[in-house]
């Protein structure tokens, strides 16, 4: 309930409380997916499912990802809050985030991506990437 209250810290700050709560995978999904899997892999007929997993998705208020370095502390480097396009996005964060860490400066501007633009406001439809 906490988490309702408008003024509660744990509502103005989301991800930063831990409810203890792992979620469950959906069976149904899973058999779902292994079967449409199956489908266009039949040659893979012979495999099956061990066990499955499920889990969070790390996503930020505008579903943007997370890069780049803070002020504080120092040689600190984000890469979060992919919002579930980690695995198509992790190419070129990886590489970006690499020449930021190799040369002090990626190929591409990063600014959009900034940690600070949760505190500065900078958040939301509106706003703009350029």
């Amino acid at each position: 309930l906490a988490a309702l209250v408008p003024w509660s810290r744990r509502r103005s700050r989301p991800f930063a409380y831990d409810d203890g709560y792992e979620p469950s995978p959906n069976p149904r999904k899973v058999r779902r997916g292994f079967a449409e899997f199956l489908r266009l892999f039949p040659s893979l007929e012979a495999l099956t499912i061990e066990r499955a997993w499920a889990g969070y998705i790390d996503a930020t208020p505008d579903a943007l990802p997370v890069l780049g370095e803070v002020p504080y502390p120092r040689g600190f480097i984000f890469a979060t809050g992919f919002s579930g396009h980690g695995f198509a996005m992790g190419p070129i964060a990886g590489r970006l985030l690499a020449e930021l860490i190799v040369d002090g400066q990626p190929s591409l501007d990063l600014r959009a991506f900034r940690f600070a633009r949760f505190a500065e406001g900078d958040v939301g439809p509106s706003r703009s990437l350029v």
